[in-house]
This record gives C-alpha cells, sequence and structure tokens, in this order.
C-alpha cells in the first residue's frame, strides 16, 4: 500500500482496537457492578457502585498489561491472527444464542443458558490447548507440537463448528423445558417487531415458576417477621410510619419507629456534607458524580406513557430508512474493493 494509505489504514485499526477495548471494559464493569457486586451489596448507593465500576476497569486494564506476553508467544506477535482466534474461540456462542433468540421465539432462558455454558467450555478448551504449545514460525523447518486435532482444524472452521454446537444444544434444552408464553416477547423477536400489543413483564411469569426452594424460604422468612413482631409486642413499642411531617431529627432521635428504607434515605441525607474535603471533590469529579443531583426525581404518569410509545415503536420514515441501507451497500462495496485490489 502507497505511505498515505498505509497510515490511514493503521490509524483506522488502532481506532478500531480502541473502540472495542473501551466497550469491552465498560461492558465488564457494568456486568461485574450490576449483577455481582450488588448480590453482596444489595443496599450499595450509586457513588459505591460507580466507585467499584472504575476500579473493575482499573483491574482489567492491569490484566490486559500482564497478558501483554501471551500475545507475543501466538504466531509470532500477529496481533491481528490472535484476534481472530479468540473471537473464533469464544464469540461463536454468544453470536449464536443472539440470531436464535431473534429468529426462534421457542428459545428459553435455560436453553440459551446451557448453550452458553457449554459453548463457553468448548472454546476455552481449545483456547488452552492452542496456547499450551508453542508454534514454530513461519518459514521454520522445526515440527509443529500441537495435536493433529489443533493443528489440522482451522480457527475459522472451529467457530463454524462451535457456532452450529451452541445452536443445537439451545435448541434440544429449550424443546424440553417450558417455553417462553407468545405475550412477553412481543417485540422482542424479528417476526413480532412491529407489534403494538402491550408485552408482559418476563419477571412474573418468572417468579410464577418459583421453585419449591424459594418458597419454602419464604415461609421461614414470613415465621420470622411474626416472631419478630411478636417479640415487639411483648415489648410494647409502637411502631408508628414516619409522615411527610416528619423532621429528620425526630427520625435520628427514634430510630426504632423509622422503617429500614426510611433509614437509609436519612443516612444518605445526613452523610451529604455540603463542605466536603479536597480528595474526596477530587474522587468525586474522577468517578464523574455530581452533588446534589435528585436521585429520586420521578417521572408522570403521562410522560412515562409518552415515552413507552416512542420506546416499543420501530417506526422509520422511508427516506432515512433508504438513505440508511444505501449507505451500507456503498461501505460494502468500497471495503470490498480495498480489500481487493490491496490484498
Amino acid at each position: 500500500m502507497p505511505a498515505g494509505a498505509r497510515g490511514l489504514m493503521l490509524a483506522v485499526m488502532m481506532a478500531a482496537l480502541m473502540s472495542s477495548l473501551t466497550s469491552i471494559f465498560n461492558s465488564s464493569s457494568t456486568i461485574f457492578t450490576m449483577d455481582i457486586w450488588t448480590r453482596f451489596r444489595k443496599h450499595a448507593s450509586e457513588m459505591e457502585l460507580l466507585i467499584v465500576g472504575r476500579v473493575f476497569v482499573v483491574v482489567l486494564v492491569v490484566i490486559s498489561i500482564i497478558w501483554i506476553p501471551v500475545i507475543k508467544a501466538s504466531e509470532g506477535s500477529q496481533l491481528f491472527v490472535y484476534v481472530q482466534e479468540v473471537s473464533s474461540f469464544l464469540q461463536p456462542p454468544i453470536c449464536a444464542v443472539f440470531v436464535l433468540a431473534l429468529l426462534w421465539k421457542r428459545l428459553n432462558e435455560l436453553g440459551a443458558f446451557c448453550a452458553l455454558m457449554v459453548g463457553l467450555l468448548v472454546g476455552l478448551i481449545r483456547f488452552i490447548v492452542e496456547y499450551s504449545y508453542t508454534v514454530p514460525e513461519c518459514g521454520d523447518s522445526s515440527p509443529d507440537p500441537r495435536p493433529n486435532i489443533i493443528k489440522n482444524f482451522h480457527y475459522l472452521y472451529f467457530a463454524i463448528f462451535l457456532f452450529v454446537l451452541t445452536i443445537i444444544v439451545a435448541v434440544v434444552v429449550s424443546l424440553l423445558t417450558q417455553p417462553i408464553p407468545e405475550k412477553y416477547l412481543y417485540r422482542l423477536t424479528f417476526w413480532s417487531r412491529h407489534s403494538r400489543l402491550p408485552r408482559g413483564n418476563i419477571d412474573d411469569w418468572t417468579n410464577s415458576n418459583s421453585n419449591i426452594l424459594t418458597a419454602t424460604d419464604d415461609a421461614f422468612n414470613d415465621v420470622t417477621i411474626n416472631q419478630d413482631e411478636m417479640v415487639t409486642n411483648q415489648d410494647e413499642v409502637v411502631v408508628s410510619p414516619p409522615t411527610e411531617n416528619t423532621s429528620k431529627e425526630t427520625m435520628a432521635e427514634h430510630p426504632q419507629s423509622v422503617p429500614k428504607d426510611n433509614m437509609l434515605v436519612m443516612d444518605e441525607d445526613i452523610s451529604q456534607h455540603p463542605c466536603l474535603p479536597f480528595w474526596k471533590v477530587i474522587l468525586y469529579w474522577i468517578c464523574g458524580i455530581e452533588r446534589g443531583r435528585d436521585q429520586n426525581k420521578e417521572i408522570d404518569e403521562i410522560e412515562h406513557e409518552e415515552e413507552e410509545k416512542q420506546v416499543v415503536s420501530l417506526y422509520e420514515e422511508t427516506f432515512w430508512r433508504r438513505f440508511c441501507n444505501g449507505s451500507a451497500v456503498v461501505l460494502m462495496v468500497v471495503a470490498t474493493f480495498l480489500w481487493a485490489y490491496f490484498g
């Protein structure tokens, strides 16, 4: 390629790499903070979740730096080949489940979960075996120490195999388990994307199919609550819920008359001091925390309904639909020409 075009392609590849890394870090941080950290800290504040997310991104960056020697040892330090190999080992299960859920309404949660676990396990096995051996560089006459099933099975062919395997597992498990009612799938599949029917909350259906263990735990909690109420009655403690006129001083002086949820709100209000230390101001600025923001701002019901109508609607003007489709075709043609001409 010419010198100018070579630099342009290098800048494009670096921008794409930075964009991919940024999206991976943000997604991983969100998953860890909202799905894992909240299980251990159920009443964590927004500031705590934000700080945990930032710290987890730093941990991911450190792990990425430590992982550099593994990349240098792969295929003669060819970064592009390494990225394609890792993508072929880990991404086909996610793509298969997403496409299948989009096109087949019979797929359920258990089928998707089992398919993802099987695909991840098979991909990790191939990944570990692939990088457990030192591959000779191109032109080296030394034999390849990898097993034949790894050496003769290209990673792109393995990606197709993993994609098909994931679909098979998802289909089999979904057909053997209970399907999701259609009223919970409006506008979630390709065939119902233009539906205007109200979609039910799938959490209601999931809660209605809870197992016996959950019911047993609820019964145990009810018994515990009843015992606590009996103890409260024996001590003749009158617990009255606070009203709007109840002052914070009264709530602080009589904490036994304040529910737990209001105690949490009271603690947050008391902890917000107008004069913060300098280090805390810097920490808030780094983490992007805005002081004095109303966390419990509610949306009016009419505005909420209007927003829902806009969200569920997939209507798109004809001009912009044709413009986007035409632009996509032009970009594909230009990219194919550049790849065929300079490749």
